[in-house]
């Protein structure tokens, strides 16, 4: 089962990877680099509030699994109506806050020129209004996570790859710009939720659509999320400040030239999230049934990511300059070779050491994996 599970969650993402390889250098051309860039800085910056979640997401999936091979039923329908519940307060919190800074955002912190600053206002606004449906999203994700329903996460993965990019694809070559694209990637979320709860409906009776919170779950749910954040906010302030910094010192136009030699180490991330999303459950499972079979989980787990993930690095390695000159031309090649390869060593390390921290969050202790992360 663990085998089929990872196989499926690899098909995905692969998916995903070749769909996003095929449709940048057509979105890029598009849109343009300027555009390109407020649209990716923009969304960015939205994804920021995302480290604000509490990591519920974690938590969902490692009281799933314990819940679900105990038989409590019950007691896991409490804990997604609580974890429901909290995402939605949070979500409607983070909406209200960026929409009424939104004219702050765009002019002191995206910096955008005067021309566009009503566009990346509205954009602004859009994102942030359907925000909250990607927290609702995590919750029944980590509900199939922990019920290792791989299957279904994919198949969700599938469509969601094959809509997303044949809508923007379709829009552009209709002549639509930057803020039909924006407002198509906004409401994005909002059919990913019901289709997660489907989803998740199907797998489980201890699934519901109606938030409704109990402070014993939520004290349950916090002890735990409130930990992994502290390493989850750590790791996504470096993977977004980053961006964010390059558009405002620089200027829009030239964020494509540093995302585009990012996506190829993407596979790295998602191996991470993939490994971390079946090592929690399982070690959790394990932490309540059979413990003395932890360390042979970590070994098999690590050796297996260690020898995909080097698989994968040393080819991108040592082609990055051709890759991306094949991919995005002369001038790609010319300013983000040498960036490939320094990104690829330090996500090649992290994605290894990750089986570690995931089955400390599995068994419940989640400080030590905190501390860890960069």
């Amino acid at each position: 089962g663990t085998i089929a599970n990872v196989m499926w969650r690899i098909s995905s993402g692969m998916f995903r990877l070749v769909a996003t390889f095929m449709a940048t250098p057509f979105i890029i051309s598009r849109l343009g680099d300027h555009d390109y860039g407020l649209l990716i800085a923009l969304s960015v910056f939205v994804g920021y509030f995302a480290t604000l979640d509490l990591d519920l997401g974690t938590a969902v999936s490692k009281y799933t699994a314990e819940f679900s091979a105990s038989g409590q039923h019950a007691e896991m329908l409490r804990m997604v109506r609580t974890a429901l519940s909290i995402f939605i307060a949070i979500g409607l919190a983070i909406a209200v806050l960026i929409s009424l800074s939104s004219g702050w955002i765009v002019d002191r912190v995206i910096m955008v020129p005067a021309p566009q600053r009503d566009t990346a206002q509205m954009i602004l606004i859009l994102f942030a209004a359907c925000f909250v449906f990607n927290m609702i999203a995590w919750i029944y994700g980590g509900v199939l996570a922990g019920l290792h329903r791989s299957d279904m996460l994919s198949w969700i993965g599938f469509a969601q790859v094959v809509v997303y990019f044949g809508v923007i694809v379709g829009l552009l070559l209709a002549g639509y710009g930057v803020f039909e694209v924006a407002a198509f990637q906004a409401i994005e979320p909002i059919y990913i939720s019901l289709a997660f709860y489907w989803m998740a409906r199907r797998a489980s009776p201890s699934v519901s659509a109606l938030p409704a919170f109990d402070p014993a779950s939520a004290r349950m749910l916090v002890k735990l999320s409130s930990v992994t954040m502290v390493g989850k906010i750590a790791l996504g302030a470096s993977r977004r400040l980053d961006t964010i910094l390059i558009g405002a010192m620089g200027s829009l136009a030239t964020i494509p030239y540093y995302t585009a030699p990012g996506l190829p180490v993407g596979i790295f991330i998602r191996l991470m999230v993939l490994f971390e999303s079946l090592a929690i459950p399982l070690a959790s499972e394990l932490a309540t049934r059979e413990k003395d079979r932890s360390a042979a989980l970590y070994l098999r787990a690590t050796r297996l990511c260690a020898l995909t993930s080097l698989l994968l690095a040393l080819p991108l390695f040592i082609f990055a300059t051709d890759l991306l000159f094949t991919w995005m031309g002369e001038v790609f090649a010319e300013r983000g070779g040498g960036l490939l390869r320094v990104l690829l060593i330090g996500n090649l390390a992290l994605v290894i050491s990750s089986i570690g921290g995931a089955m400390l969050v599995g068994r419940g202790e989640a400080s030590p994996y905190s501390i860890s992360r960069p």
